[in-house]
């Protein structure tokens, strides 16, 4: 059974390997020039995750006092953003760690708070 495996397993990847191709990606990143590359195969390149937009930001988060009842504990990891003298607000990590972005107004200035896992 392994063996057998390990026979089958270049012909499952064949289809990966073959999918990396820029004429696709131009349809995708149409300002991307793809002839400036390092990469000798387009063979070399695999997919890591999620495609574009796969992963759904948060936009226009709703936020509460720190001193109100929350969830968030005391040790909680955040990302924290201070800005103009605007209240700060605390991004926990556990949400960001499935969103990966945030996409918020502080201070009416539009930042993206980020965080891969």
């Amino acid at each position: 059974m392994i063996r057998s495996l390990a026979l089958a397993l270049p012909l499952l990847c064949a289809p990966l390997l073959a999918a990396a191709n820029p004429d696709f990606w131009k349809s995708e990143w149409p300002r991307t020039d793809f002839s400036k590359t390092s990469v000798e195969s387009w063979t070399e390149i695999i997919s890591g995750g999620p495609g574009k937009d796969g992963i759904p930001a948060l936009d226009d988060p709703q936020f509460i006092e720190a001193s109100a009842e929350t969830r968030i504990g005391p040790r909680e990891p955040v990302i924290t953003v201070a800005m103009d003298g605007a209240r700060a607000r605390a991004y926990p990590i556990r949400y960001l760690t499935w969103h990966e972005i945030v996409n918020d107004t502080v201070a009416g200035i539009p930042v993206a708070v980020t965080f891969c896992p």
